[in-house]
């Protein structure tokens, strides 16, 4: 018989039962296995108790003399192996009830647990294994108090499922089963547990977690816990209803031996892949990096199981994704140059099988098949190129076409021009790219014509609001509001690029306002030439000039008519440890600053050094925006977003070079522009 072990419950329980009778001697013995893994003296109703181990006679006749010499007023536990016949009457005699006293391993599981009362049927079931298993593995702190003062099968193993194994104990389930297999130490420590109770224990864990944890456990048992959740994804493809059988039986027979030698039946193997599918799905969307480990590992389980041919049935593996990519290439070439609704059609299924992929999100290639197919949707529905219906009268139809819509289809088409590596999508969006840019030609040369209408004859530009008016049109009236303004000039900034940049600003959780009579953003008109020293001072100091940073500087305030500071980028740099420059955080925290305006220019210097077609501009890609608008978010100002002129990309074009002409922004107007 398994002799049981000692623990601080038990010696208290012993000990209060001794208390009772004060004539007993103050040293009693316990035979059980002579460990103790706590501390050497406990504290019970104010009497200190020692504990000794003792593996023979003679250790226990020790310390009996050792504990009778040094302090006869605490209490002597002798935890020892040996029986009553070894120690002898002399020895006994010594002792608490003239005895050894048996540990009762259910009773010392009640006062473990607090109980008053254990389930019966707790006793029925596991009494070959639970109780020694639980007394050995008892925390330092003790166990928690059983509910209701009764224990039962559940709450003792799942207190012992926490302890031994780091499982979730009340919460688990079969998903948090899958995610236990990630910790190699947690599954060694299972599988290091005495054969009876590692059985026990996965009986009922299997109970608790259904058919698809006893796949987890067998792929533990198996020594494949660590691509337990891999095998679960692959397991899922071989027995997916639509995978052809000629094809799986195979890889299903050499899976089998990863899993302890038994082919998985249908209800398992699908059970099983819910349960993978629903934790890696989590994963990703927390960015866990041991999601793309797992869907990694699983598509090579599938070429070691030399079944690719299931692949494209997943919605998790990156070659399932590349798949689903490229089925969207010939759709979108079948669509141009005029898409159709049943062209459309086509394309808009072979996007939606793309986006349902779990790593579709965050993938940039992605991203830009979803621009593609936004600009089909665009050509497939705007107005057939020189309609009547492609026509705008007035410059400020113009720009409200190219704030509205026209911005959109210009960022999508930076996307779609950056392109793809494989050769077939590139060669669909070569070809969107070339009927999108014969539409948006059009637009821009009938605004270069009303523009230049305006502009030839000074005519009332009427709701358009110039680049200089911007300031007392729309800074001073939010100004005049309780709420303070942090004006953003980002310089360069097209109406491209604003779009990136609000839908950042959205996502940090700020409100893009409008004007209600509009219910769309307002463009402004940049000042010619669209140079930085004419349109962004004309901006900044109210009135049409050219200059620099100390003339819009001198103007500021009174441009914008209240207290107000201005700050470029030189005073934007900020010491070691602060995202903002001291005196810029100042000023946008200070409340009897009404307007704060800040240049950033990191749109325009990438218009100078770099290609900027292939630039995602997010809030951190724009050098102090984000710290700015968390600044302004802490201040409670509104943020206005704008720029002082806007740019177009060169795509393909052909140089004229001009004499006498450096800038390339800009020629005379003589000759007439091709």
């Amino acid at each position: 018989m398994t002799l049981a072990v000692a623990t601080p419950p038990v010696v208290r329980a012993l000990v209060a039962k001794l208390q009772e009778k004060p004539t007993y001697p103050r040293a009693f013995g316990i035979h059980a296995q002579p460990v103790w893994h706590h501390e050497p003296a406990l504290s019970v109703a104010g009497a200190t108790v020692q504990v000794r181990t003792c593996v023979s006679a003679l250790a226990v006749r020790e310390a009996l003399v050792e504990h009778h010499a040094s302090d006869a007023t605490s209490y002597l536990c002798v935890v020892t192996d040996c029986t009553d016949e070894d120690l002898g009457a002399g020895i006994r005699a010594h002792l608490a009830r003239g005895r050894l006293i048996e540990v009762d391993l259910w009773e010392t599981l009640r006062a473990s647990f607090h109980a008053t009362a254990i389930d019966p049927a707790f006793v029925a079931r596991d009494r070959a294994w639970a109780p020694l298993a639980l007394i050995e593995h008892e925390p330092a702190g003790g166990w928690p108090e059983a509910p209701g003062g009764r224990l039962t099968r559940d709450v003792a193993l799942a207190a012992l499922a926490g302890q031994v194994l780091g499982l979730p104990g009340e919460h688990l389930d079969s998903t948090s089963l899958l995610r236990w297999t990630a910790d190699p130490v947690a599954v060694r420590r299972y599988l290091e547990l005495a054969e009876p109770v590692r059985e026990g224990l996965g009986a009922w864990l299997v109970e608790r977690t259904g058919p698809a944890g006893a796949m987890t456990l067998r792929a533990a048992v198996a020594g494949n816990a660590s691509d337990a959740a891999a095998l679960a994804l692959v397991t899922d493809l071989l027995w997916h209803q639509s995978a052809d059988p000629a094809t799986t039986g195979v890889a299903r027979g050499l899976l089998a031996h990863r899993l302890g030698g038994a082919v998985p039946t249908q209800t398992e193997s699908r059970a099983w892949g819910r349960v993978a599918q629903l934790l890696v799905s989590a994963e990703l969307a927390e960015g866990v990096a041991h999601a793309v480990s797992v869907v990694e590992r699983a598509e090579q389980l599938l070429v070691e199981l030399q079944a690719q041919a299931v692949v494209p049935l997943s919605a998790f593996l990156p070659a399932a994704l590349d798949q689903r990519l490229l089925a969207l290439a010939q759709p979108l070439q079948a669509a141009l140059p005029s898409p159709d609704p049943t062209s459309m059609g086509a394309v808009e299924t072979a996007l939606s099988r793309l986006v349902e992929h779990e790593l579709a999100h965050g993938s940039a290639r992605v991203e830009t098949a979803t621009m593609a197919v936004r600009l089909t949707r665009w050509l497939a529905s705007a107005p057939a190129m020189g309609s009547r219906a492609d026509q705008v009268n007035t410059l400020a139809d113009a720009l409200d076409r190219q704030v509205r819509v026209d911005a959109w289809v210009d960022r999508a088409h930076a996307d779609v021009w950056s392109g793809d590596p494989d050769a077939a999508l590139a060669n669909a969006y070569a070809g969107l790219a070339t009927a999108v840019a014969a539409r948006r030609a059009g637009h821009d040369q009938q605004l270069a014509r009303l523009l230049a209408e305006a502009t030839g004859s000074d005519a009332d530009l009427g709701r358009i609001i110039p680049v200089e008016q911007a300031l007392s049109r729309v800074v001073a009236p939010l100004a005049s509001t309780e709420r303070g303004v942090l004006l953003v000039v980002v310089d360069g900034m097209s109406t491209a690029v604003a779009t990136e940049i609000a839908a950042g600003m959205m996502q940090r959780r700020w409100t893009e306002l409008v004007e209600r009579d509009r219910g769309a953003r307002q463009g402004l008109l940049a000042a010619l030439p669209s140079l930085t020293e004419v349109s962004r001072t004309s901006l900044l100091t109210g009135s049409l000039q050219v200059g620099h940073a100390a003339e819009e500087k001198k103007h500021f305030a009174a441009a914008v008519g209240t207290t107000a500071k201005l700050f470029h980028k030189d005073d934007l740099r900020a010491p070691a440890g602060a995202s903002l420059a001291p005196a810029v955080a100042a000023a946008i925290a200070d409340t009897d600053v009404r307007v704060v305006g800040v240049v950033l220019n990191t749109v325009d210097d990438t218009l100078h050094h770099t290609d900027p077609g292939g630039t995602t501009w997010t809030l951190e890609q724009v050098q102090h925006l984000a710290p700015l608008v968390d600044a302004a978010r802490a201040a409670d100002r509104v943020v206005v977003l704008t720029s002082d002129h806007g740019h177009v990309l060169e795509r393909g074009s052909t140089h004229t070079p001009y004499a006498g002409v450096s800038s390339p922004r800009w020629r005379p107007a003589s000759p007439t522009a091709a």
